[in-house]
Formats: structure tokens, sequence, C-alpha cells
């Protein structure tokens, strides 16, 4: 956070936003909330509640988001930071730096945005936790003594997620055999209803040695290879 507020630095937020409010409100900042800045957002926001007694509604939310998305374009663009893009449908240009002012908000406002994959591993990170504790629970009640058959079934989706999560679903071997592959519901209707009873069986045979044909040389090609190599006296 300190880099972003060195004015040596080229990349720097202070100067990208080339007005004197933003030092001077960056200074009020660093006087009475120091610790505030570089803090990670999360501990930020618990922070800002309990220094201020109010919790952060999604007017800063979207000012913050709105700052950090200018910074990038600034960025790309070669080009400072234009404050009425950041101000747009939020709050008027002039408000802007009164509100700046307000050290927590701005504290609030130069947390970086943590990028998408980044609140991904987070959520992903919390939802794992949540799932860890159901895992944890009880399933017999400490005073009936009765199982929570509905607690168990749940349990036990959890387990089946998470190992599938680690070792991958099972391999599903799907073989499909067509026979007259163009042929339409109709036409196989057709066929079957002008053959005597004696061709069916005979057909019925002929399609059940094929498929245990197919089962032995499967079961052949997956049978294991062994060596057996001579004892030598």
């Amino acid at each position: 956070m300190t880099s972003l507020l060195d004015r040596a630095n080229p990349l720097s937020l202070s100067s990208l936003i080339h007005d004197p409010r933003f030092d001077a409100a960056v200074t009020n900042l660093q006087n009475k909330f120091p610790e505030l800045l570089g803090m990670p957002e999360r501990q930020l926001r618990k922070e800002i509640r309990r220094l201020t007694g109010v919790a952060l509604d999604p007017d800063d939310n979207m000012i913050r988001m709105k700052f950090w998305i200018e910074y990038d374009v600034a960025m790309a663009e070669g080009r400072g930071m234009q404050i009425r893009k950041i101000c747009a449908g939020v709050m008027g240009d002039g408000y802007f730096w009164d509100y700046l002012m307000k050290p927590t908000l701005l504290a609030w406002v130069l947390c970086p945005l943590p990028t998408y994959a980044q609140q991904l591993d987070a959520a992903v990170g919390t939802g794992m936790a949540k799932l860890l504790e159901m895992i944890e629970l009880p399933t017999t009640d400490p005073i009936t003594g009765k199982i929570n058959v509905q607690l168990l079934n749940t349990q036990a989706k959890i387990i089946a997620m998470l190992d599938m999560r680690k070792h991958g679903a099972f391999t599903q071997k799907i073989e499909q055999k067509n026979v007259h592959l163009h042929a339409s519901a109709s036409d196989v209707q057709k066929e079957i209803q002008s053959m005597s009873m004696e061709e069916v069986e005979k057909r019925m045979k002929k399609l059940e040695a094929s498929e245990r044909d197919s089962a032995i040389i499967e079961a052949k090609a997956s049978r294991p290879t062994y060596t057996v190599e001579a004892e030598v006296e």
C-alpha cells in the first residue's frame, strides 16, 4: 500500500490522481488510522464497523469497485484517473471529496479488490469449512438416543462429493451397439412383424452369442500378463 501512495512511483494512486484533495485525504487517514492501510478486507470491514458503529453499505462497495476499475483503465491507457467516472451513477464529484475525507471510508476505497479467482478460492474455502462442520455433527440424539437418518444421508452425500472431488468420478464405459443405424422405429417394427417366431428366436440367440463373444474378448484384453521365469539351480 505504501508504494501505491508514493508520488515517486509513476504507477501509484498519488501519481494518477492529480488533485491535492486526494493527498489531503490520504494524510488525514495516515494521521488518524494508519493501521487501516493494508489491512485485509475482511478484517478491515469489521474494524470500520467497530470504529464507526455503522456497517458499509452497497454505495461504499460500488465506489470502491469503480475506483479500482478506473485505476486499471487509467494504467492500461496511460492516463490519469478521472474522478467523474468513479462517481458516475453513485454520487456527485463534489461529494466524493467529502466522502474521502472520512478516513475509514477512504481506507475502504484504498483496499485493493481481490481478483475473481481469489474470491472463488475464498468462497470455496469457506464452503469446505462448513461442509466439514456438517460431517462432524453428532448423528445420535443425546437425549433420546435416536439416530438422525436424514443427517446421516446428508453426511454420506457430502463425503461422496468430497471423495469425487479428490479422486474424480467413476469412469462409466457405455458401449452402444446400433443395428441398422439408418432404420427408423417403424421400419424395425415392420421387419419384426414380418418375421416368423422361429426367425425371431434365431436372431435373439445370434445377438446373445455375439454379446458373449464380446465379453470374453474384453475379459481377455483386461487380464493381467504374468511373466514366468525359470529357476536357475
